[in-house]
């Protein structure tokens, strides 16, 4: 297991440096963390211990002016974590699409508008495990938003050990974001909360 911590902290510093993110080490929390400015927002990339393995995640508050709420799975890797989240199953008109991914979510439109675009579903299509959310905050031991901010939310469902892989889920973090401003979800603004 040394081993590897040594060689991802390694993978962690070469990523921070592509992104011009700041890498943080595990003695200020849990786990290392890379923060990285995105436009106005800071993206948080951490992993989480789970029963057996470490889950890789990005995390990123945002203005949601829209109310937007969405969950997108890859159908093979969903569990107890997706929940109904007030809306309903969309489907966005692309057999492969609609059969590899699971989307749930409050605004069929907005969030089709999203997963039409090209560089948002070549990026998700490269993952090989995703659950991508919308959500209100980081719960009962995390930060707590303010009036009309959420959190941008993405977890792999195991470990990210390749650096390519790990540049392309922020690209697609990176993305995603980008794309809630260009379908009026998010401003330009920062949320006023950092992770």
């Amino acid at each position: 297991m040394e081993l590897f911590g040594s060689r991802r902290a390694e993978m962690w510093h070469h990523l921070s440096a592509l992104i011009g993110g700041k890498y943080v080490d595990a003695a200020q929390y849990q786990s290392e963390r890379i923060n990285a400015e995105v436009g106005p927002w800071v993206v948080t990339l951490d992993s989480v211990e789970g029963i057996d393995t470490l889950y890789t995640r990005l995390r990123a508050p945002f203005r949601n002016i829209a109310g937007l709420r969405f969950s997108i799975s890859k159908i093979e890797t969903v569990d107890g974590r997706v929940t109904n989240l007030g809306g309903h199953d969309i489907t966005v008109g692309d057999p492969f699409f609609d059969e590899t991914f699971l989307v749930q979510g409050n605004n069929d439109g907005l969030i089709v508008e999203l997963l039409n675009d090209p560089e948002v579903r070549k990026l998700l299509e490269y993952q090989p495990s995703v659950h991508f959310e919308v959500r209100d905050n980081e719960g009962s031991f995390g930060p707590r938003f303010p009036e009309g901010s959420d959190e941008l939310y993405f977890i792999a469902l195991e470990p990210i050990n390749d650096i390519e892989h790990l540049k392309g889920t922020f690209d697609l973090f990176a993305e995603v974001l980008h794309q809630l401003t260009v379908i009026g979800a998010t401003s330009q603004e920062a949320a006023g909360v950092t992770i």
